[in-house]
């Protein structure tokens, strides 16, 4: 029996209150007789090894597949959307949710903005759009702050972007930014538990900061704006993420290596 986890325990645990606790319990009941428990970050299988204690559990970690992203015709709306981009363009794209910590983003951009011309924009919805539209009429950023909502493509808008940030208080993979790194786009992500740190392979590959830090956050914008990036590296970086690679990593995982399947 294998269990597949793509959370962040302890993280998860805390976000949920009474639910956490009752699900924590659940899980410490559950994982230590599943014969291989597999998480989707090497930080997320320690996590998960460290919540299930003193159980012992057979942890694993094999990242989460992500196909190559691929854009295709703007449709009028998001025509429209890029129309009215200026300066470069800053991007995030995920779920619009207190874990992604997008009002810190918003007020790292504001810090930017101080300096320089520019424009965030936002893919993806959520329960904290209202909220945070009023954060960016709050903050005075008026017409800087582009919300895409939930689009087909989001490949079709990050490709447009000139600097990727994920923002996150936690990441169990964060299949956002190995998406922009396939597209070429240079990273800033939030040194979050678990899996920023691991994507960027502790930096190499995109600049880390403190989680709700906005001062170092708008500090490493401005800094990956002006530096040169190597795009190739960035494409080849995010291959590691392919679903061929995944593919392979979960069949070691479950002791069948490949050729035995092909055998099979």
């Amino acid at each position: 029996m294998i269990g597949w986890e793509h959370a962040v325990l302890s993280s998860m645990r805390a976000a949920r209150g009474v639910r956490g606790k009752v699900e924590t319990k659940l899980i410490r009941a559950l994982y230590p007789v599943c014969d291989k428990i597999i998480c989707v970050s090497k930080g997320a299988a320690d996590d998960a090894v460290a919540l299930c204690a003193p159980n012992a559990i057979n942890a694993a970690f094999v990242y989460n597949a992500v196909p190559s992203p691929k854009s295709g015709p703007l449709s009028a709306s998001e025509q429209t959307l890029i129309a009215r981009i200026k300066g470069p363009c800053i991007v995030s794209l995920g779920r619009l949710n207190a874990a992604k910590d997008f009002k810190t983003l918003m007020r790292a951009f504001q810090y930017f903005s101080r300096g320089s011309a520019g424009t965030l924009l936002l893919i993806g919805d959520g329960e904290e759009r209202t909220a945070l539209e009023a954060a960016a009429t709050g903050f005075g950023l008026g017409d800087k702050v582009l919300f895409a909502g939930q689009v087909e493509n989001p490949a079709n808008l990050l490709a447009k972007g000139d600097l990727f940030v994920s923002s996150s208080i936690t990441e169990s993979f964060g299949i956002a930014i190995v998406e922009a790194m396939a597209l070429g786009l240079p990273i800033v992500a939030t040194d979050c538990p678990t899996a920023p740190r691991e994507v960027l392979a502790d930096g190499r590959h995109g600049a880390l900061v403190p989680v709700g830090d906005a001062m170092a956050m708008a500090k490493a914008m401005r800094e990956a704006l002006d530096a040169k990036h190597d795009k190739d590296a960035l494409r080849a970086r995010a291959q590691d993420f392919s679903v061929s690679a995944a593919a392979d990593a979960f069949l070691a995982a479950i002791d069948l290596a490949p050729k035995q399947q092909a055998a099979a």
